[in-house]
């Protein structure tokens, strides 16, 4: 049997005041899952730049770490005399302030991309690479090896005597498998049997513009490595987000390190008796800036931090 309906008078709905009441109830309840989402979006986005600048440190200081410590290597003894001319003056290690430009066929001031940023300081690490051949006659301007050799014949070398440590940085002009020529006067001395010829190599480690955005950002800068092999210089971006490179210098027997301003001064002995070097570099969080979150060191979200690596030059121990 069916039941008749309620009169209208027992039926009851929601009044005003408690609708108002659920929403607030449902507002605050969202406000906080949605704070609690922002908050745990923010700590991924830090955690996530740490992470990617601590992969860039890493990156950055085992690279340069490795081409500092190999600073100066010769098939000789690397104390030894070089006659040299241009910049090969300081053999082994040259640093340059913000107002010195490289040498010409390196990177040169500018804002565009691999261009060094004016008033950043750099580096330029010279030395030889690679198995060295060894002299069997040397007369004129020509060196006979005594076996076949890879060395370019246009590129520049070192040939030195182990026994008296004397060496000569010059530039070939020719040769053959076995043989390698040069410029009248490019090898004052001449070199006797069982010298070694080396091909010569330098780096250059510098503060960059990117590209990616304005150059004095800095999310547009990045750390560089030129290469100065044969006769010309190639550039390569190692690590973006590095805003800057600070560096200072130990000599043997010095109780301090020097700062670059200290340089300013020293001749060819002070940069030859530098043994180990401080490089402190700041980084920042790569990518794009983060459109909300707090700010870790006020102003911007983006993560950034700095660190300094004592690096001893290996070729400079006794």
């Amino acid at each position: 049997m069916r039941r008749p309906p309620l009169p209208l008078r027992h039926l009851r709905g929601l009044t005003l005041i408690e609708m108002m009441i659920a929403l607030v109830l449902g507002l605050i309840v969202v406000a906080g899952v949605g704070s609690v989402f922002l908050a745990n979006r923010q700590v991924y986005r830090n955690s996530e730049g740490l992470s990617r600048i601590q992969e860039n440190i890493r990156t950055a200081f085992e690279l340069m770490a490795r081409d500092l410590r190999e600073t100066g290597g010769t098939a000789c003894d690397p104390s030894g005399t070089l006659s040299n001319t241009a910049w090969w003056n300081s053999w082994g290690l040259r640093a340059y302030s913000g107002s010195t430009a490289f040498p010409t066929g390196m990177p040169e001031f500018g804002s565009q991309a691999a261009k060094r940023v004016e008033g950043s300081q750099a580096l330029i690490l010279s030395g030889t690479t690679g198995l060295p051949a060894s002299v069997s006659t040397h007369s004129g301007t020509t060196i006979t090896t005594q076996a076949a050799h890879d060395l370019p014949t246009d590129g520049y070398l070192l040939i030195c005597n182990p026994l008296s440590s004397a060496g000569q940085l010059f530039q070939a002009n020719g040769g053959t498998t076995t043989t390698i020529t040069y410029a009248a006067g490019a090898v004052p001395n001449t070199f006797g049997r069982n010298s070694e010829l080396s091909r010569f190599a330098s780096q250059g480690w510098f503060i960059g513009c990117n590209g990616r955005s304005a150059c004095d950002q800095d999310t547009g800068r990045s750390l560089y490595r030129t290469q100065f092999i044969n006769s010309s210089a190639q550039t390569q971006e190692i690590v973006e987000g590095v805003s800057a490179m600070t560096l200072q210098f130990l000599r043997e027997g010095d109780a301090v390190y020097s700062a670059m301003a200290d340089t300013a001064a020293w001749t060819n002995t002070d940069w030859a008796g530098v043994s180990a070097i401080s490089v402190r570099l700041s980084f920042v969080e790569p990518g794009s800036e983060a459109a909300s979150g707090i700010a870790e060191n006020g102003g911007s979200a983006r993560v950034s931090r700095e660190l300094t690596n004592v690096i001893t030059l290996r070729n400079r121990m006794p």
